[in-house]
Order: C-alpha cells, then structure tokens, then sequence
C-alpha cells in the first residue's frame, strides 16, 4: 500500500479525520487495505519513505507479511491425505 506522506502527517497530526482520510483513499470497510490485512491475520512487515525529490509530497509503502498464525487461524499449506482403509 502507498499513502502520500503529508496526508499521513496530517491524519496522525489530527488535522485531517478519518472519515476524509478514508474517503480519499477509497477505503470502507472491506476495501480498507489495513483492515483487510488485519482481517487475514497479516502484519505490518515494512514501512519505508519513497523520496520524490522536485515533487510537492512523499510516499509512504506499507509491507504486510503472509498471515501469522498468532493473528488468524491456521490454513495448511496442503490438503490431507486421503484416509486408506486396511
């Protein structure tokens, strides 16, 4: 995800609410990127500032992780083998 940095700064500064922020970004409740990822059990993995050098604004890129089990249910990675009878 990618977020302009001054839009960042202003959400946490409070000089921008939520609901602006959201409606910006095109987030709702199930397009929201940071609820979805909540939501899949995935973390935040990285955060770095994209420099725009001669541009008005940065941009910040959130990383999520695969999901963590501690957040979300366990979903194996293969299927289970079929039972044989004896």
């Amino acid at each position: 995800m990618r977020i302009s940095a001054i839009t960042v700064l202003q959400l946490l500064a409070g000089k921008l609410d939520y609901a602006s922020f959201a409606k910006a970004h095109g987030f709702d409740e199930r397009e929201n990127a940071f609820a979805q990822a909540l939501r899949e059990g995935r973390v935040l993995e990285s955060c770095a500032v994209e420099k725009c050098p001669g541009e008005d604004d940065d941009w910040i890129n959130f990383t999520f992780s695969d999901p963590d089990p501690a957040l979300h249910r366990f979903i194996s990675p293969r299927p289970l083998a079929a039972k044989t009878k004896k």
